[in-house]
């Protein structure tokens, strides 16, 4: 690999969200090691000293196919992803039916908000390299990804719409309540008032005070004494 394409690919792996490395041996993609130093040539990005695997990448995949590949090849695949922080998928065949398929409907069914782990997926998925097609499709949707915006389900939109109006009644009712309070506390006044008119011995000035409460009474229960 030439310098200045190793540098680009170094720039592209540090930027990179995800990797996923696909190695097929029948379809000529060439030996594991020469796919696996891809990373190796180009991690850690230009300038980083941390060749630990730690960083980089929030999602890394090691997709190997076995239809063509030598004997010894899991072994060393499954060393070099512990020692790098990959995890290693084995299919039988990117190409069998039965694992598009499987990539498909799970894919389709991740986007209309069903489990990806539900107990029946699991239970339908009987052939190792699907179960392992299906897993590239898991890796990939229940990552964290950054810039990501959790989508509120149709049974939270109605939940939050039931917790609206439940505070909205509440505030309603507590309004209702502390205005029926005030009238209460307003008619204990006026009553408390109207004693203190019946104790007045001066009869003009008595006749003054009582059309005083009257008019407030008249008032407290809405009723306009300018009217007929």
């Amino acid at each position: 690999m030439s310098g200045s394409v190793a540098s680009t690919v170094s720039e592209a792996v540090g930027r990179a969200a995800g990797l996923v490395l696909v190695w097929a041996p029948a379809l000529g993609a060439g030996s594991l090691e020469a796919v696996c130093a891809l990373f190796d040539h180009t991690w850690p990005p230009t300038g980083s000293e941390d060749r630990s695997g730690s960083g980089g990448p929030g999602v890394k995949l090691l997709v190997m196919v076995e239809e063509g590949a030598c004997e010894g090849d899991a072994q060393r695949a499954v060393a070099w992803c512990a020692e790098r922080g990959f995890e290693l998928l084995v299919v039988c065949s990117l190409t069998e039916p039965a694992s598009l398929q499987a990539v498909a409907r799970h894919w389709l069914a991740a986007g209309a908000g069903t489990p990806l782990l539900s107990g029946d997926s699991l239970q339908s998925e009987s052939v190792d390299s699907e179960n392992s097609a299906v897993r590239i499709v898991e890796a990939l949707q229940c990552h964290a990804w950054p810039g990501l915006e959790l989508k509120k389900t149709a049974s939270e939109k109605r939940a939050m719409g039931s917790k609206e109006e439940t505070g909205q009644k509440s505030l309603k009712e507590l309004e209702k309540a502390k205005k029926a309070e005030s009238g209460v506390d307003e008619m204990e006044t006026l009553a408390q008032q109207m004693k203190e008119v019946r104790a007045l011995s001066d009869d003009q000035q008595r006749r003054d005070r009582a059309c005083d409460l009257a008019m407030r009474m008249a008032a407290s229960f809405g009723i306009d004494t300018d009217s007929d």
